[in-house]
């Protein structure tokens, strides 16, 4: 079978970030090649030279250049998940110092002495815990190694989980590698690098070695079956990807493994990583979709897990339906039940023709109703996991009945963009602004129409209470020393704060609307910024971005835009852009949001809308007091007035009916001061004139409704 040419991978953006470490079989060696028995596909192909490592250019570009520059040894910090590549990088890197024949774009040749055998050309390694991590065990190996070498360029001492190595040896490393020579380099590996001790961290170069994409994973697995002329279906190696989670020496033993037993087939894949009990837990949910009470306790009499594994699966299995099949969304819940795909669009189909509902996605508010029976709830012994399982089958089979009436404004919501109508019933102010989208459990959330209500409700409000508008875009990602998820999100939150309260003048208020995300590239937030129009604002606004930084997050990277001679225009385009990234096309079509503009959104670990001060729920509703909530043409479907700057003129009106009516209440009160009880009764009779629908206040122009 011929196999096709590898198609390139896209390169990362920055060096810090890079792909699990993979062969690139265009360009692997003959000897790495070689198809002599016996030979573990793993070690096979290993990776010998920068051209055959595939994946990752930007972290072999930052170490060609490190071979390029003199051979100058540098200490660096290998970081991600077991079998993804760290190993081999910190190998390839000592391979490239010590190469006889290093090419001229610094990659090692792969055929010399020290490409073929790195450890006799001073490559050392220390596996921290098998060997010890106290510095009695560390210091000893440390100082007979720790030398610059005599018969080949740098010598290279690799520490492989190094973040099980103790305080008092991270002491012994400092000192060593403070004063160590620029022949001599210290590598580290780790799968937890928060854990790392922080000096030891800051005097390293990290690099991060993700795993690979599902389509990339399948992609490589693919290649390597019909190179080894291993029969297989796209179907089993999709599931094995999946359970594998794309690292690619674990890729290359599952592969094996499953290859032992005969073609890769699903059934061989179930029968390699004992996924039979699977079998089980959807024909659990075939009798949950029917309910079917007596076919649920069959199922789960079958299932020869214990009850804490059949009710984690159970949730993961709930999860993962709702995010790959309904929300259409590519999240990992739990390796092994992602990669079941027998029976899911079974189990989706039979829930919804018993509801009766036309299509799949009128499931959301139901599924959502499903999940929120497993939140918070610590089940400590099987009798209670058996009761949560019987109230759960319980509302599988009767409970979802009246969820619709229950959810019905959620719902519209949430499956077609539109909202009810509500074009003169009494509203407060709360009504028009709060709400946000469905919460996880489990901290996964996405951009949903609630929030581009809240946003672009916000957005209008802000104009028609304070007669600003929004005047300059922000687009920032967290910097370097953001490690990880819970830090980067410090650092956007921080940083959008910050900019609420002391930019670009500590005197001044500035307005801040941001949506968090994230792409290819990692966390990020878009930000609309209404700043005081001072002289020179921008200027002042990018200086105060550029100098901004966090104690613990650091910098943050940015790119900033201001408004132009349309300030109206400017404004709502900012807007458009913060609600660019929801999934539900047909809303973003009302709201005039360009095509060419909406991008994907990722999950990020918390809410992904953030506001200032002057727009957080309770300063709203302060603004609101005396029966004035703000219109919203958002929610009155009046989608062709959105953009148009009406706001402007509402807010002369609305201004002047605030200061009569606060003037009224005045009144009111200076005639009744010495009769509480009679105060009280006329202020609740004028407040109960008041509470009428925004759109009835008399005001000077004419808007949408009237015509209605």
């Amino acid at each position: 079978m011929s196999l096709t040419p590898v198609t390139p991978v896209t390169p990362v953006t920055s060096i810090t970030s890079v792909t699990s470490v993979i062969p690139d079989l265009n360009h692997m060696s003959c000897e790495t090649n070689s198809t002599s028995p016996g030979v573990a596909l793993a070690k096979k192909y290993a990776p010998r030279t920068f051209e055959e490592v595939r994946g990752q250019r930007e972290a072999v570009r930052l170490l060609r250049q490190l071979a390029l520059r003199g051979k100058r040894a540098r200490n660096l910090l290998f970081a991600g998940a077991f079998g993804s590549g760290k190993s081999t990088l910190a190998r390839l890197t000592h391979m490239s110092l010590n190469c006889r024949h290093l090419t001229p774009e610094g990659s090692p040749c792969g055929v010399c002495d020290c490409c073929r055998d790195p450890r006799t050309f001073g490559y050392f390694e220390y596996d921290v815990p098998l060997r010890g991590g106290s510095s009695e065990e560390v210091g000893p190996w440390v100082q007979a190694v720790n030398s610059a070498p005599a018969d080949h360029h740098a010598r290279t001492l690799f520490f492989d989980e190094a973040h099980a190595l103790e305080a008092s040896a991270v002491d012994v490393l400092l000192t060593a590698i403070d004063r160590g020579s620029d022949r001599v380099s210290f590598c580290f590996a780790t799968t937890e690098p928060d854990a790392l001790k922080l000096p030891l961290h800051s005097r390293l170069i990290r690099l991060d070695v993700n795993a690979l994409a599902l389509a990339e994973a399948v992609q490589f697995m693919e290649e390597i079956a019909q190179r080894e002329g291993i029969p297989y279906s796209i179907a089993a190696l999709k599931t094995l990807c999946t359970i594998k989670q794309g690292h690619p020496r674990d890729l290359l033993i599952g592969l094996e493994h499953v290859a032992s037993l005969g073609p890769v087939t699903i059934e061989n894949v179930k029968s390699a990583f004992g996924l039979e009990p699977l079998s089980c837990l959807v024909e659990y949910f075939f009798a949950l979709a029917d309910a079917d009470v007596r076919g649920q306790l069959l199922a789960l009499e079958r299932w020869q897990d214990d009850m804490k594994a059949k009710v984690q699966s159970i949730y993961s299995y709930l999860a993962s339906l709702y995010y790959r099949d309904l929300r259409g969304r590519d999240v990992i819940i739990d390796p092994v039940v992602d990669s079941f795909e027998d029976g899911r669009a079974t189990v989706i189909e039979k829930f919804r023709l018993r509801l009766g509902l036309e299509g799949r996605r009128e499931l959301i508010p139901y599924w959502d109703k499903l999940i929120s029976h497993w939140a918070g709830r610590e089940l400590r012994t099987d009798p209670e996991r058996w009761l949560s399982l019987a109230s759960f089958g319980e509302l599988a089979g009767n409970g979802l009945k009246h969820c619709r009436t229950q959810d019905e404004h959620r719902s519209a919501i949430i499956t077609d963009g539109s909202v009810p109508s509500r074009v003169v019933r009494p509203c407060g102010a709360s009504e028009i602004v709060n709400g946000e989208g469905s919460r996880t459990p489990n901290g996964i959330n996405f951009l949903e129409p609630a929030d581009v209500r809240k946003v672009m409700n916000l957005a209008s409000f802000l104009i028609q209470h304070y007669d600003v508008l929004i005047n300059a875009g922000l687009t920032v990602r967290p910097g370097p020393a953001a490690k990880s998820d819970s830090d980067g999100m410090g650092a956007l939150k921080a940083f959008c704060w910050d900019l609420g309260q002391r930019a670009p003048r500590a005197h001044e208020v500035v307005d801040v609307i941001a949506v968090f995300d994230r792409d290819e590239d990692g966390l990020l937030a878009h930000v609309a910024v209404r700043v005081p129009a001072i002289p020179d604002w921008a200027g002042e606004l990018n200086q105060w971005c550029n100098d901004w930084q966090h104690e613990r997050f650091g910098p943050v990277t940015f790119d900033l835009s201001s408004s132009g001679a349309d300030p109206v225009r400017f404004h709502w385009d900012q807007i458009r852009n913060l609600c660019a990234g929801l999934a539900i096309h047909d809303l973003l079509d009302k709201l005039g949001v360009p095509r060419r503009g909406r991008r994907p959104s990722g999950p990020v670990p918390t809410a992904p809308t953030w506001f200032s001060e002057r727009l957080s729920d309770d300063a709203v509703a302060q603004a609101c007091q005396l029966e004035m909530a703000p219109l919203s043409a958002f929610d009155d479907e009046a989608w062709d007035w959105i953009g148009k700057g009406w706001e402007t003129k509402e807010h002369v009106d609305r201004v002047k009916t605030i200061a009569k009516r606060q003037q009224d209440v005045e009144e009111l009160r200076r005639i009744w001061h010495a009769d509480l009880c009679e105060q009280d009764r006329r202020l609740n009779a004028l407040v109960a004139e008041w509470r009428v629908a925004p759109q009835n206040r008399r005001r000077r122009w004419h808007g949408w409704w009237v015509n209605r």
